[in-house]
């Protein structure tokens, strides 16, 4: 049909695709969105661990779950062992309102506040919480790493 039409262009319904690669195109895609699915889920798994060890009075297993950077700057502004620190934050969280994953960050949105985190190595970590929206501005986050 080209040859007979000049300027002819195919339309998605005239192309075909031999059935293999079709296949391979929906599990890549199938696959990719597996992906995002597990680290919304593992990015709100941590920061749900971070507010359940900080509900419980957990402060060792709280700093756990905190980048070194975070956990570094909480020590120095407080002057406490993060253990201690981060148990005297208004950390509120409340139920979760959404969680948001952007490559290697992610941002779990409560009812009362927000965490964030980024993925090291050895997995989620949280980089920022008690974190407050500011209209206008940036989030103000009580506990955040330099």
């Amino acid at each position: 049909m080209p040859e007979e039409h000049p300027g002819y262009l195919p339309t998605m319904a005239h192309l075909t695709w031999p059935r293999s690669a079709a296949l391979g195109v929906l599990a890549s895609l199938t696959l990719l969105a597996g992906c995002a699915q597990s680290a919304e889920s593992s990015a709100g798994r941590v920061a749900e661990e971070f507010l359940q060890a900080v509900e419980s009075g957990d402060g060792d297993t709280a700093c756990g779950r905190l980048s070194p950077a975070t956990r570094k700057e909480l020590e120095q502004s407080s002057g406490e062992s993060c253990a201690q620190a981060v148990l005297a934050e208004d950390i509120q969280g409340g139920s979760t309102v959404d969680v948001n994953v952007f490559d290697t960050m992610a941002q779990v949105k409560y009812d009362n506040d927000a965490i964030f985190l980024s993925h090291f190595d050895t997995g989620w970590l949280v980089t920022a919480a008690a974190c407050k929206p500011v209209p206008g501005k940036p989030y103000d986050c009580s506990i955040k790493g330099s």
